[in-house]
């Protein structure tokens, strides 16, 4: 009888050889895919930012190497590498250039945004805090435990965020339907409380807070369907609280009903006042405004001044962080000359809407409000460009960061082969 395969010699061995190949196959591919995951989840300071080491090719942290646009790590195969990216694959020297490129933008954007001080800058750059006064106004639908309406949407609108001392938050609630048509609308109730999270919350009371729509204190109309409710904490219980206060609204509109709220910011003291005194002068080529203040609480205080050109045009926004001790201080605050060379203000320039806070530092809340000084609070004399330095801002930070800059450029351009396009 002819004998099998299993029973000649040299065909074990030639199956043993086959099953030991691939098991270390299998071995090979465990060892990879680790490999991979450990690279996948490497933090920033275990994978190069570039995905290009000093050599000009891929970094290989395991067997992955990161895009150039820090987009997905991809394995490297034999022969010559591509990497995959959002434009497609690119070879190690596109991507060297491409860091090269990148590094070269950064600097030329830093340079060009540090023309001016940091606390003197632009209007333009800060939009969102032109109008501190302006109502805040959100639109959302109604909801039912959680589940939002098809049918209605509320429209919220509040006066203001922060709320400091004796002053008082006018708050205001209107309903339409899918097609923003005003639907009939009641708020059957609302209460104020202190947010959970707040140390004493549940000592605290939950005083009822009265909407109406009767044309009188502070809506505007009555009948319209926007219901207003003016809200003053301190004289509802919370004359000593500092930190996040809520009001809870049931409400019933177009037949469904649901919840809704609003959000403030409560200070009970202002820890410094905003005097309103002004006065000016022309120091080192730049525009100064020394605004006083006076301090009850010692601490680290931010300050926000918002300046137009003498057409209303918003010109200029500044600021002031520092630490300031109790008692009188003037804050100067700077006009940088180069901004009013570069965009030319129409004269004389406007100071308005002054906003500041105590920073609470490694706290919770974390700051004390000051009182807004709002609209127009002084107009400076009338100068000539001439009257100001056109030299940009020039400080130790601003070299320090050029310093970093530049240094990334240099390693990038090392990066680049020599025969490189």
């Amino acid at each position: 009888m002819a004998s099998s395969d299993s029973d000649n010699p040299s065909m074990r061995r030639r199956w043993l050889a086959i099953l030991v190949g691939f098991v270390l196959l299998f071995a090979g591919f465990l060892l990879y895919r680790q490999k991979g995951a450990d690279s996948a989840v490497a933090t920033p300071a275990q994978a190069p930012e570039s995905g290009a080491s000093a050599t000009g090719q891929p970094s290989t942290t395991g067997l992955f190497a990161t895009t150039a646009a820090g987009g997905p790590q991809v394995p490297i195969g034999a022969g010559p590498a591509l990497i995959e990216t959002s434009a497609g694959l690119l070879t190690p020297q596109q991507v060297a250039r491409e860091r090269l490129h990148r590094a070269e933008e950064q600097l030329a954007t830093y340079r060009k945004w540090a023309q001016y001080p940091p606390d003197s800058r632009p209007a333009s750059e800060h939009g969102d805090q032109l109008s501190p006064t302006a109502p805040v106004t959100r639109a959302q639908p109604l909801s039912h435990k959680g589940i939002p309406s098809q049918d209605v949407k509320l429209r919220l609108t509040q006066d203001r965020i922060a709320v400091v001392g004796q002053e008082s938050v006018r708050l205001q609630v209107s309903c339409e339907d899918s097609l923003g048509k005003r639907v009939p609308c009641e708020v059957r109730s609302a209460k104020l409380s202190a947010t959970a999270t707040a140390p004493n919350a549940k000592s605290l009371p939950t005083p009822a807070v009265q909407f109406a729509d009767d044309g009188r204190a502070g809506d505007e109309a009555a009948g319209d369907g926007t219901y207003t409710a003016t809200v003053q904490p301190a004289q509802l219980g919370f004359a000593d609280y500092l930190g996040a206060l809520r009001i809870d609204l049931q409400l019933q509109a177009g037949g469904e009903s649901g919840q809704a709220l609003f959000d403030i910011y409560f200070t009970p003291h202002a820890p410094a006042t905003l005097t309103g005194r002004f006065r000016e002068a022309i120091e080192g080529g730049s525009l100064r405004l020394y605004v006083g203040i006076e301090v009850q609480k010692a601490g680290r205080y931010l300050v926000a001044v918002r300046v137009d050109d003498a057409n209303g045009k918003s010109f200029a926004f500044l600021t002031w962080n520092d630490q300031l001790t109790a008692g009188p201080h003037e804050l100067p605050l700077t006009v940088f000359g180069k901004l009013i060379r570069d965009r030319n203000p129409a004269m004389p320039l406007r100071v308005r809407d002054l906003t500041g806070y105590l920073l609470l530092e490694d706290q919770d809340p974390d700051r004390e409000h000051l009182s807004m000084l709002t609209g127009y609070q002084y107009t400076t004399g009338r100068y000539s460009l001439s009257q100001f330095s056109d030299a940009q801002w020039q400080s130790e930070e601003r070299q320090r960061h050029e310093t970093e800059f530049e240094k990334d450029v240099r390693e990038a351009q090392q990066d680049v082969p020599k025969d490189s396009p």
